[in-house]
């Protein structure tokens, strides 16, 4: 996996990008919860919620004919609490953001995660 963090950095430091999902995201985000295990302090708690945050935001800005959808955070969240503390020297949001880009771009059908998705 190719590490790029000046991309994602570049990505962070976009102010204005005009994409509805950051609202979705704003909205739905502090429903995912990250329960302290033993070895974590509420300061992981906290950062692990904007490393995810950070992940979908970024996507959005990278691809916004995918952009955001609800189940997404299902994902980043459980990405971001498999890779917290286990970068491999990668920063964790260097991590979580190209695995999501993987599995969003390359693993997963073209439009399996799609907003025109039909209920």
């Amino acid at each position: 996996m190719n590490s790029n963090p000046e991309y994602i950095q570049k990505l962070n430091n976009i102010d204005f990008f005009p994409c509805s999902s950051f609202y979705n995201i704003a909205l739905d985000w502090p429903r995912f919860q990250f329960k302290k295990s033993a070895y974590q302090e509420e300061t992981d708690i906290d950062l692990m919620r904007e490393i995810g945050r950070l992940t979908l935001q970024n996507y959005a800005k990278r691809n916004s004919f995918y952009s955001y959808i609800q189940s997404q955070g299902t994902v980043v969240n459980a990405l971001t609490i498999m890779t917290y503390k286990n970068a491999l020297g990668m920063g964790e949001l260097d991590v979580n953001f190209w695995l999501y880009t993987q599995i969003f771009e390359h693993i997963l059908p073209v439009g399996f995660y799609c907003q025109l998705l039909e209920p």
